[in-house]
């Protein structure tokens, strides 16, 4: 914390604590908090970058723990998440791609690029705990693409998953956005032009920064600020996740962002509801 001016503090404590937060607050979010809902499933993607890996030197030598051990501990947390999240949904669905971070080798490949990585390995871990764990009575499904890319539809809406790591930052004005939907058009034209039948939505990670613009819909991190984003001046954000609602006739109705942390600020707590434009004038 005192190398980002006490703006985050992360370790693996705090990350198995965010981790649960997130599944207990996405399920009170869902049934207590949308009122005359209902819902067909769940869908949880798994978008990469599960660890901070070895693919930096700084990174290997600040780990908590080694990716052996941290790949372990992981696949236990994030199967009982799923496990957690199937007993109160008839159906589960687990797409998943894997991201940089979690690659072998030091330099991106393109060849076995899903498979030499820890990413996909953790994936296929936690499909035999759980599946393992619930015997017949499992009502999850995993989808574990051996592509960098993949499709899934919820009823008639079409999601395109990937990491996000093919897509350059980008620093000007607009930030990064500009490259996701560049990036987003050339995957659809890929899609159409090879047969496929295209996407409503492209969904990736890699960028710690939560949001939705148009047709792309971008994840934040739990792992939330770092020494890295704070060298670079890059806006904070507090650790979150998204969680979004799919209709079957109107597509996706919300968004429903996922704080990880309890949020302790007094000052933002004990803020009136509404302020209005006199009293601000007030205060000047």
């Amino acid at each position: 914390p005192t190398q980002i001016e006490y703006l985050n503090e992360f370790n693996l404590a705090i990350a198995g604590d965010r981790a649960d937060r997130v599944f207990t607050t996405a399920l009170e979010l869902l049934f207590h908090h949308q009122s005359g809902m209902s819902y067909d499933g769940f869908v949880m993607p798994l978008g990469g970058d599960m660890f901070s890996g070895n693919i930096h030197e700084e990174l290997r030598m600040t780990n908590g723990a080694p990716i052996h051990e941290c790949l372990l501990t992981l696949a236990d947390k994030l199967a009982g998440g799923i496990m957690e999240v199937a007993d109160n949904f008839q159906w589960v669905y687990v797409p998943a791609v894997v991201g940089n971070h979690g690659r072998i080798d030091r330099k991106p490949t393109a060849k076995e690029a899903v498979k030499d990585n820890y990413d996909w390995l953790l994936y296929n871990f936690v499909k035999k705990l759980v599946q393992g764990r619930m015997g017949d009575k499992c009502n999850v499904e995993f989808d574990i693409s051996t592509a960098l890319d993949l499709n899934y539809q919820l009823y008639s809406t079409r999601y395109l998953l990937t990491h996000g790591d093919q897509i350059s930052s980008g620093d000007g004005v607009g930030g990064f956005w500009p490259s996701l939907m560049k990036t987003a058009h050339r995957k659809q034209q890929r899609s159409v032009k090879g047969g496929g039948t295209g996407f409503d939505y492209m969904v990736c990670g890699h960028f710690h920064k939560y949001g939705s613009v148009s047709n792309v819909i971008v994840n934040g991190s739990l792992k939330g600020y770092d020494e890295w984003v704070y060298k670079m001046n890059y806006d904070f954000e507090r650790p979150i996740q998204a969680l979004w609602v799919t209709h079957p006739e109107h597509g996706i109705i919300s968004h429903v962002p996922v704080y990880a942390d309890e949020y302790t600020s007094d000052e933002m707590r004990n803020a009136p509801p509404i302020t209005t434009s006199t009293a601000l004038r007030r205060t000047r």
